[in-house]
């Protein structure tokens, strides 16, 4: 195991050892394992926590579904399923996950009642919503094929990118006759992958959420911190980036993320640590320049900064934060004409981009060259009149 992981079992198996006829630690300990995919293991303590403690809802729900990933008899896991419905007749995801494994069997009908159980219970409940439109979809019935094109038209605006929904949606409006329309859907889905859309219906399923944060593997820390990044969740992000780095400090992409997360917080000087040592494993790492850079504009320390850019800019692509920062640390500097320069280089590297032409009207205004200015301005205007930079300038430079 890696050093975490082992650290976490056994810190739950002292527990167990320390009071073997406590269901808590035994939950405790099964959840463990369930998040290092120690399966069965994971299953035998539940089994004991609820021995102990049947009432015990977070063992019982988690025991129902493993029994839905390990090859158990059906009817063991219906059973499973049903005392935690009694337990938390509340929590939507029990119903769905239970119709789930019902819709995975073949039994349509009952799936369906679990899918508008849970809508009972959540009438917004997407995933719910999903569900009960494939099974509705499994019937030979024309009603049940407007009702479920009827749920899914709405679910495929917000998740176009989902395949689930795709392949349903246009297996429904088949089965009635829409070809044109059906015919649509995967190319609809198509272009919102290209564009880089990777949305799925979620699950909202807290419990489940819990176990799987246990995970400290590499790798699971390693995902989650980058979907804590994708959602702005800055500090978290970071603690995932060090799990990684406290099993595999060699990792370059969980160090250059972690020092992405800290600047984002304001940590600067905890970032210039983690960049540091990047560029001491790489001299070159145009990554890390660039990020240093960017932290050494933020400080003021733009003659460190100018170099940092340089360096990035001799072995990888900048982008349009970059190019701004090493703008900003050259104005710093007075040194107008090589901003200029990085401008035009900007221009060629994001043609569409119209940042850098507002800029230039800056920089020239800076330099003293009012009339090249002033032309810059309008032609950054023309380009794009509704630019957020557009009435600042328009104050400065027309007096």
């Amino acid at each position: 195991m890696e050093p975490l992981v082992a650290e976490l079992i056994e810190g739950r198996a002292a527990g167990v050892r320390a009071k073997p006829e406590n269901a808590k630690a035994w939950a405790d300990l099964g959840f463990a394992m369930d998040a290092h995919m120690f399966l069965d293991e994971a299953e035998a303590c539940l089994e004991r926590a609820l021995d102990l403690d049947s009432g015990l809802f977070p063992a019982a729900y988690d025991f129902a579904f493993l029994g839905t990933l390990l090859p158990r008899e059906a009817e063991d896991v219906l059973a499973r399923f049903r005392r935690v419905e009694m337990l938390r007749p509340d929590y939507a995801p029990a119903f769905a996950r239970h119709g789930d494994f019902l819709l995975d069997k073949g039994d349509v009908e009952e799936a369906s009642a679990c899918y508008r159980s849970a809508l009972g219970i959540a009438p917004e409940y997407a995933y719910a919503q999903l569900g009960l439109a494939r099974s509705l979809v499994e019937r030979e019935d024309q009603a049940a094929w407007t009702r479920a094109a009827g749920l899914l038209e709405p679910l495929f605006r917000s998740f176009t990118t989902d395949p689930a929904v795709a392949t349903v949606y246009g297996q429904a409006l088949a089965l009635l006759g829409q070809s044109e329309q059906a015919a649509e859907v995967p190319r609809q889905h198509a272009a919102a992958l290209a564009s880089g859309g990777r949305g799925t219906v979620p699950i909202q399923d807290s419990l489940r959420s819990e176990i799987l944060a246990l995970s400290r593997s590499a790798s699971a820390n390693y995902q989650r911190g980058e979907k804590k990044l994708r959602t702005s969740d800055y500090s978290g992000a970071a603690n995932e980036f060090q799990r990684v780095l406290s099993v595999d400090p060699k990792n370059r992409a969980a160090r250059f993320l972690l020092a992405r997360a800290r600047v984002a917080v304001g940590e600067l000087g905890a970032a210039r640590v983690e960049l540091t040592q990047l560029l001491d494993l790489n001299a070159s790492d145009p990554d890390a320049h660039a990020l240093l850079g960017q932290v050494d504009t933020e400080i003021g320390e733009f003659e460190s900064a100018r170099k940092h850019f340089a360096a990035a800019a001799r072995t990888g692509t900048l982008d349009g934060v970059t190019f701004r920062a090493w703008v900003t640390a050259l104005g710093s500097l007075n040194r107008w004409d090589e901003a200029l320069f990085r401008i035009d280089e900007w221009k060629v590297a994001s043609p569409k981009a119209a940042e850098p032409y507002f800029l230039e009207a800056l920089a020239l205004h800076n330099a003293g060259r009012q009339d090249r200015a002033k032309a810059a301005l309008n032609a950054a205007i023309a380009r794009s009149p509704a630019h957020p930079m557009r009435r600042d300038l328009e104050t400065l430079l027309i007096r």
